[in-house]
């Protein structure tokens, strides 16, 4: 019986996919958590000024929602950084 030859195997990967042991660095998760903060950051203040036309109040409420949410997002990153479910090619962790 005749065989097929077999098609080469592209690997290709986009931003969800990461060969194993790979890891996003500090820095990215950093930069995300920033980045994604000044935009609800935004969104807070004119959510909370649009409601009560207070100047103060809105600018209060999103320097202080933007610092803990901030905080609350990076460590989020991390831990999910060290998660391998639903990775592809990933093998769970050796406690």
């Amino acid at each position: 019986m005749l065989r097929r030859p077999s098609r080469p195997r592209i690997n290709v990967r986009n931003h969800h996919q990461r060969s194993r042991g790979e890891r996003s660095r500090v820095g990215r998760s950093l930069a995300k958590a920033i980045t994604y903060r000044i935009a609800i950051g935004c969104l807070d203040f004119l959510a909370i000024y649009l409601f009560t036309r207070q100047l103060k109040l809105a600018l209060g409420f999103m320097l202080v929602s933007n610092l803990y949410t901030t905080a609350a997002h990076f460590l989020h990153q991390r831990l999910w950084n060290r998660v391998t479910w639903g990775v592809s090619g990933s093998s769970p962790r050796a406690a």
